[in-house]
């Protein structure tokens, strides 16, 4: 049913990060509908306490709202032609602006919006983005360009109609279009939502540009393996992968490239080859290059892979600095393995008062031979705030982790392996390396978890998290009121949980520890398989607002 479909996909915004940077070419006109002060640029919805409905619109860009419709309550935040507001129902740490067609009672939209004045080259192209969001109710709508006298209520109709559909696409969908009938000339771009009784239209990244070429290489991910640091003789293997995105105002041909390991900055290996190049990149487009199978990074020091894209048409680029870009890999070296990196960003923890565990999953290539873990603990009220900080213990409960098994079966953290030595919990907090209580284990290839436990009553665990080199479906969490009644992820209860806690697993060879290992029993543990039928795991509905008591504070 149209209003149950459309509920269901309106949700709120939890948090907004950095939106992506606009391409190098030479810009005519650039749009990102970016919002806030907050540097770098984005969608800094944080900046507005008013909500969707009160963002601020580009304020070099004009709105008419002719059908003067009352949107219905569903979207009521549509309270002008076009409003801009994070992409709720894809990817929050963007901005866009959005258009309505449903109203109440029920209509023709209106809506139009136009950019500023564009002198345009000889041979500019206009490019955006678009997508409806619901595939039910697909809103169309018309782009035109008006030459002359500066759009107007009154005389907008006159322009010219260089783009139009009746029902755009329902994933993000990039168009371009060439505008050298206008070359010398000043135009103005309108976007005009004139659905019936359709759902809600979104653009973003409106952009003109001239015909110079500009290749432009993307990470993508933005890391080339899950861990940020990986102990001495560990060796790590990344996946490789790059974006080619063509910004600028010719089509590319034969976008290829190649994949280099570098150590500490210079290259250390043999680069690699594209499988297969891109026959043709359209303006605007951009898509995946893949890569063969990388050797491992093997040896001390800080890892990553530099992709380098040519095309055809490289030799008539203006800006060939992009065509190259230095992936992050893994920093080898000392004892910790590690996703998490980068600045606190917060803590986390269940808050529900009935106990529980939350942490990190590690898949290990190799071998292991652990002894113990490391955390951070942000600060707890009453912390006095002193400098520097004198320990005051937290009544009631250590800190304390658990090692576990993986059940390959259900695909859920299994068995404890062994458990750290307790910690006392101090209100000022700190990080901790801290023994396993059976001594050292030699861990098989794997995966394994690793889990603060969070204590029965009194306090909330205030469990340090990064966002940096987050990766979807690494995190979990558990507790005995917990609405999924079994293990889940931190992003499963809604966007703003999906962040690394500062767990890390410590090899026993290089110790950092008082009394070390040496004298400890080994003991090999293999990674857990339970032969017991599966369970039925509880389904997972995407929710807007996490129905838990999971707790996050902001640092």
């Amino acid at each position: 049913m149209k209003s149950m479909h459309k509920r269901n996909i309106l949700a709120a915004a939890i948090t907004c990060a950095v939106a992506a940077p606009a391409a190098q070419a030479v810009d005519l006109l650039y749009q990102p509908f970016n919002i806030g002060v907050t540097q770098p640029p984005g969608c800094h919805t944080e900046e507005f306490g008013g909500g969707a409905g009160t963002y601020p619109y580009p304020s070099d860009w004009l709105l008419f709202n002719v059908d003067g419709r009352t949107p219905a309550g569903a979207v009521a935040y549509v309270n002008d032609a076009w409003e801009v507001r994070e992409d709720f129902g894809h990817d929050v740490t963007q901005c866009a602006a959005f258009s309505t067609s449903w109203y109440s009672p029920a209509g023709q939209a209106d809506d139009w919006t136009w950019s500023p004045a564009v002198a345009l080259t000889g041979g500019a192209t206009l490019s955006w983005r678009a997508i409806a969001y619901d595939p039910d109710y697909r809103d169309g709508y018309e782009v035109r360009v008006k030459t002359g006298a500066v759009p107007t209520q009154a005389n907008q109709a006159t322009s010219d109609v260089v783009f139009s559909t009746p029902a755009e696409e329902t994933a993000w969908t990039d168009h371009s279009l060439s505008l050298a009938s206008y070359a010398g000339q000043t135009v103005y771009i309108g976007f005009r939502n004139n659905s019936n009784d359709k759902f809600l239209l979104v653009i973003d990244d409106v952009h003109v540009i001239d015909d110079t070429p500009d290749l432009v290489a993307t990470a993508s991910p933005t890391f080339t393996t899950d861990y940020a640091r990986a102990p001495s003789g560990y060796d790590v293997t990344p996946l490789l992968g790059v974006t080619a995105m063509n910004g600028g105002g010719a089509t590319l041909t034969n976008v290829s490239g190649t994949a280099t390991p570098t150590l500490d900055g210079s290259a250390a290996g043999i680069p690699v080859p594209a499988s297969a190049p891109i026959a043709s990149l359209a303006i605007g487009a951009s898509e995946p290059l893949t890569f063969g199978a990388a050797a491992a990074y093997s040896g001390d020091g800080a890892w990553t892979t530099e992709y380098a894209l040519t095309s055809d048409q490289s030799g008539s680029e203006t800006n060939t600095a992009n065509n190259i870009v230095d992936v992050p890999g893994t920093t080898i070296g000392g004892n910790e393995l590690a996703r998490w990196e980068g600045a606190v960003s917060g803590s986390l923890g269940i808050g529900a008062g009935d106990g529980g565990e939350l942490g990190v999953a590690f898949t290990l290539e190799h071998d292991l031979l652990v002894g113990g873990a490391h955390f951070t603990m942000l600060s707890l009220p009453p912390d006095d705030g002193g400098m520097p900080p004198t320990p005051t213990p937290c009544p009631g409960f250590d800190y304390t982790l658990n090692l576990r098994a993986f059940d390959t079966v259900n695909n859920v953290p299994g068995d404890v392996i062994d458990t750290t030595v307790p910690v006392a919990c101090t209100y000022e907090g700190g990080s901790y390396d801290v023994a396993f209580a059976a001594g050292r284990h030699l861990l098989a290839a794997g995966t394994y978890v690793l889990t603060a436990i969070e204590p029965v009553a009194g306090q909330t665990l205030p469990l340090a998290l990064h966002v940096d080199r987050y990766v979807p479906a690494s995190t979990w969490v558990v507790w005995p009121s917990s609405p999924f009644g079994d293990w889940a992820h931190f992003e499963d209860f809604g966007v703003a949980f999906a962040r690394t806690p500062e767990l890390s697993l410590l090899s026993a060879e290089a110790s950092i520890f008082e009394d070390g290992f040496d004298g400890v029993p080994v003991a090999m543990t293999m990674q857990t398989v339970h032969k017991a039928a599966p369970v039925a795991q509880p389904s997972r509905p995407t929710r807007s607002v996490a129905p838990t008591r999971l707790t996050q504070a902001k640092r």
